[in-house]
């Protein structure tokens, strides 16, 4: 019951990243590059949800819905405790050219990759068991499933 909430919930995330970062870009700018890659870290037994990310790529890349733009899915499994690996493997799609990451499931390691992220000015999708938040610099917005608010940090409110 609990992977099927959880299938749920990535997909409602997944899509919801899709549309503010892809689909907001193509209204407000002119051309998209040919390829635009998105990062995924995943524990070492989260095969399903290796196979609904792929399977969600697909389904954007079938429809068209970017035009000639393809989505590339970049897939890396970290050990589920580990924040060095996490750090690693974050560093390492940011090389790879993703413009985007999602996940770990892990709140500690999440935390490390979130950093990294804000840092580099990154869109960062966080998946954990209290919900999913999307940080997306430099506005910083976390949508929470579930809320019809986004959430404001106090750092947020010096910035308005």
């Amino acid at each position: 019951m609990w992977r099927l909430q959880w299938t749920k919930l990535f997909l409602l995330a997944f899509s919801t990243t899709l549309a503010y970062l892809l689909l907001l870009p193509i209204l407000t700018v002119s051309g998209l590059p040919n390829q635009v890659k998105i990062g995924i870290l995943l524990h070492e037994n989260q095969h399903e949800q290796a196979i609904i990310f792929k399977w969600s790529i697909e389904q954007v890349n079938q429809r068209s819905i970017l035009g000639k733009t393809r989505l590339q899915g970049l897939i890396r499994h970290v050990a589920e405790d580990d924040s060095w690996d996490s750090e690693r493997k974050t560093c390492d799609l940011l090389e790879n050219g993703a413009i985007a990451i999602i996940g770990p499931t892990n709140p500690t390691t999440s935390q490390h990759v979130g950093s990294i992220c804000d840092t580099l000015d990154v869109p960062h999708l966080n998946v954990v068991s209290k919900g999913v938040t999307f940080n997306s610099q430099p506005s910083a917005t976390n949508l929470i499933v579930g809320s019809s608010y986004p959430i404001v940090s106090p750092i947020q409110m010096v910035h308005r």
